[in-house]
């Protein structure tokens, strides 16, 4: 599913004044007693810090994360962190985008929220436009290259993002933020943010925060809407004066959002050549037939009053000459059927006991909810197969679904891809002091994710719309087979499970010359699968339906696993041994991955304002659920990386420095493509993958009005083997050796540059990408961009007003037009002539044309916060 994310699990970690740079409460509690090495390698310089770790991180605080257009997502902030690349679908954050950390894609970057696991339990993916409001941060953090030895994570391989939440106040107030902007032909974006603060309730030492949030914009290409609701509220005590606290909060966050169409290359070229900038997008209207009874009409016929199409268009340049040709049939391109809506909620809890002096035990638990989809479209005749209930032999009748008294006509339905999952997570730690600057932690992480995938057929209005935002999930709105089975697109129960078990060990040696981390990890997943319907053995997609397919049991391949696997002609008698009409019938299946991953790092200074880090980390990456409920096909191994780091930092007063290198390689590398039509993403293995590069930061405050903030970094990603593609019965070696990974860019480098002058601060953001291969076969790929950001604030303190001020933000102030996410693929479908030895140019081994989705344009909001 394309909107599936478990934001809300807001565990609300202790800030520590600010300054711990870790995940769970265990992590902060223990980083910020062993990793704090003095005041001046702690100050943050325009809200941005390079802790002193034997990890290449990167932190922002509240106060950079503010400068931002007010509901941004808060991705969109760490595109100053070397090597990281976020490219975000909307200028006001509220569509999510693509995040890549030194090659790795969000699906194997670790994302969390006070140290608690958001990436989609099913595929991983990371859905970044439903982050926490930014006015509840309080800090995010980047590992750029490992993940922490305690991270309860199935999906990182490498990286890691984790936000923290703010504290509730001691003293009582409020604050409301309101926002207005504009983006592209005067598309309006309007926000309104409040939040209140209790202080101390009735002299119990509880402190408490409430917040709510709406946001609506129009969509800045196509026709549609952006609507969103966020709650937040917290309820903390502290024990004590030693940092003991318990907190319990909870989340509520809500989405309807029509989303925006993906486009090809051939599409936007033509697109800009045309309109002079990227404008294509979904239907505006969705034209129905209008059925009559006793005549054939059909909904998946009727044109379309749409964008026009671009044919005979070279896919591998943008500026070959093209025409547009051919509309649209059907609806399902309609804006109103584009849609991803989303409800997520939570309850959680949060504590830290110091049981001795030398003996400190944290416990983060909680539970989330998510129901969400990516929207859907399918027309069907009213005496298909499925409408027939697969009933053997009957090739008459079928079921009046237009009511117009016949059943001659072809019908359009929503047919959502519905995620609903609850998901339960613990975390716990006991750390033990043994010496000064010296420590022991053993730490436990359970998360279990109960993951139900049901694609419950709706109705559509008049006009094409869906009549309920989760389709037939409401019982009168279900589409029924004439046997008064619920039809659905799919029908399966999951359970992702991790067990993990971690300790490690810290010290610091000589006067605090050298640190010393030893860790390892041994995460435990079972992944449960149940298929409730059949499932095509070509296409892996499943066939729902009450009917017995067939009964014939044939022999498992080698290999394959224990499954009843029949040949069967769908609403026939027949059963064929034809591998075409292949099914596999409903089954359980479970798959158990797990391995000892190390953890280590050192830090040496050899002088007080330099210091020298190395680390080793190994990953692991489970193959998605979503892509082991393909039967025996089952192909997709777990992936395992190699991680180095090592680099040099400087501090001197005014000057923060640090220079980096890393290696990364990857043994059977996972890339997964979204397929937008059926919001499900598809797992490939393309063997070894080898990532190195070099990253480097500046930062700089020369003088109380000015500082800034440089970053650089150089990545060369490339595949180490070639593959085997099976093209009509054919295998065919596909030379992906030495090729470059997709989304990658070689050169990324920009800065952030800040004046202050009385109450007035101007900022500024810059950042260069180059270009990006949209296909592992590099024979496609989308130049370099750049974009340049302004934000102005003037503060009315010096009147009295501490806490209230305006703000204007400008986007892409020179409104460059680019492609920003990409939904890569294997190779254009039809390959290049001697490209593949032996293959013909018009087989296809790659798929669909890759997508894209064009960048934000310019745009521009003014705020307003009123503070008191």
């Amino acid at each position: 599913m394309k909107h599936q994310l478990y934001f809300g699990v807001a565990f609300a970690a202790l800030s520590f004044s600010g300054s711990a740079f870790a995940q769970s409460t265990g992590t902060i509690d223990a980083e910020e007693e062993i990793v704090v090495t003095g005041s001046q390698t702690r100050t943050a310089i325009n809200g941005i810090e390079v802790p002193d770790t034997p990890k290449a991180r990167t932190v922002l605080n509240n106060d950079v994360l503010r400068t931002a257009a007010p509901g941004q997502t808060l991705l969109q902030a760490i595109n100053v962190v070397p090597s990281v690349n976020f490219t975000n679908n909307d200028p006001f954050g509220s569509s999510g985008g693509n995040v890549r950390i030194r090659g790795f894609d969000g699906n194997r970057i670790s994302f969390t929220w006070d140290g608690l696991p958001l990436n989609d339990s099913g595929n991983y993916a990371i859905f970044s436009n439903q982050a926490g409001d930014p006015e509840i941060v309080d800090s995010v953090n980047v590992n750029q290259g490992t993940t922490d030895v305690d991270s309860p994570t199935a999906a990182s391989s490498g990286g890691t993002i984790n936000y923290r939440s703010i504290i509730p106040s001691e003293e009582p107030g409020a604050m409301i933020v309101g926002a207005y902007g504009m983006s592209y032909k005067g598309r309006t974006y309007n926000r309104i943010f409040g939040k209140l603060e209790t202080g101390d309730l009735f002299g119990t030492g509880i402190r408490a925060f409430i917040t709510a949030a709406g946001a609506r914009n129009d969509k800045f290409r196509g026709t549609g809407e952006i609507a969103k609701e966020q709650y937040n509220i917290r309820l903390y005590k502290e024990l004590g004066s030693n940092g003991d606290f318990i907190s319990i909060a909870g989340h509520y966050n809500q989405n309807r959002n029509a989303s925006f169409r993906a486009i090809t290359l051939s599409q936007a070229d033509y697109d800009f050549r045309t309109n002079g900038r990227l404008t294509f997008d979904n239907n505006a209207a969705c034209a129905r037939a209008v059925f009559v009874g006793g005549t054939a009409q059909s909904d998946a016929t009727v044109s379309q009053p749409s964008t026009l199409i671009p044919t005979g268009i070279s896919t591998t340049t943008q500026t070959a000459a093209g025409t547009a040709t051919g509309f649209d049939t059907g609806c399902g391109n309609y804006y109103g059927t584009r849609v991803n809506p989303s409800n997520t909620g939570n309850i959680r809890f949060n504590s830290k006991f110091s049981l001795t002096d030398a003996l400190t035990f944290t416990v983060d638990a909680g539970y989330q909810y998510v129901l969400a989809n990516g929207g859907g479209y399918t027309t069907m005749s009213e005496t298909d197969p499925r409408a027939r209930g697969y009933n053997p032999g009957v090739t008459t009748g079928g079921v009046d679904y237009s009511g117009d008294g016949d059943t001659l006509d072809t019908v359009s339905f929503y047919a959502p891809n519905n995620t609903n999952t609850n998901r339960y997570t613990l975390l716990s730690s006991l750390r033990w002091d043994f010496m000064e600057d010296q420590y022991v932690r053993i730490a436990y992480a359970y998360d279990n994710a109960r993951h139900r995938q049901t694609a419950e057929w709706g109705r559509h209005d008049a006009a094409g719309n869906p009549i309920y935002s989760f389709g037939g999930r409401q019982p009168n709105l279900q589409v029924n087979d004439n046997n008064s089975y619920f039809l659905r697109g799919r029908d399966r129960f999951s359970i992702a499970l991790l067990n993990q078990i971690s300790g490690e060990y810290r010290g610091k040696f000589f006067d605090n010359k050298l640190e010393v981390m030893l860790g390892v990890r041994a995460p435990f997943f079972h992944r449960e699968l149940n298929q409730f319907c059949y499932t095509q053995l070509t296409t892996g997609n499943p066939i729902c339906t009450s009917r017995t397919l067939g009964t014939t049991a044939l022999a498992i391949p080698t290999g394959g696993n224990a499954l009843n696997f029949l040949y069967v002609v769908p609403g026939t008698t027949s059963t064929l041994a034809a591998p075409a009409n292949a099914v596999y019938a409903p089954f359980r299946q479970t798959y158990n991955y797990n391995k000892i991953l190390p953890n280590v790092g050192i830090t040496v200074r050899p002088m007080d304002r330099v210091s020298i880090y190395a680390s080793f980390a190994q990953g692991l990456s489970a193959p998605r659920t979503d892509n082991l409920y393909r039967g025996v096909t089952v192909t997709v191994q777990p992936e395992t990386t190699d991680n180095f780091d090592i680099g040099i930092r400087y501090t001197s007063g005014p000057i923060r420095a640090s220079l980096g290198g890393f290696l990364n390689k990857f043994k059977n590398r996972i890339v997964t493509a979204f397929d937008p039509d059926t919001g499900i993403s598809v797992d490939r293995n393309v063997g070894r993958v080898e990532i190195k590069g070099v990253e480097a930061s500046l930062s700089v405050n020369p003088f109380p009005w000015f500082s800034f903030n440089g970053f650089a970094s150089y990545i060369d990603a490339r595949y180490k083997d070639n593959v085997l593609a099976s093209v009509g019965g054919v295998t065919y070696t596909v030379p992906l050796a030495d090729k470059k990974l997709v989304e990658t860019p070689q050169w990324q480098y920009g800065y952030r540059a800040s004046f202050n002058y009385g109450p007035a601060t101007l900022g500024m953001n810059f950042k260069q990408v180059t270009s990006r291969y949209a296909t592992d076969l590099n024979d496609q790929f989308v130049p370099g961009y750049n974009t340049f950001d302004l934000d102005a604030r003037i503060s009315l303190k010096q009147w009295g007003l501490a806490k209230t001020f305006v703000q204007v933000n400008v986007t892409n102030l020179f409104d460059s037009q680019y492609l920003g996410s990409i939904n890569s693929q294997t190779s254009l479908p039809t390959n290049i002539a001697g490209l593949i030895p032996g293959i013909a140019t018009t087989t296809n081994i790659g798929g669909s044309n890759p997508t894209y989705q064009p960048g934000s344009p310019r745009a521009f909001s003014v705020s307003v916060q009123v503070g008191f």
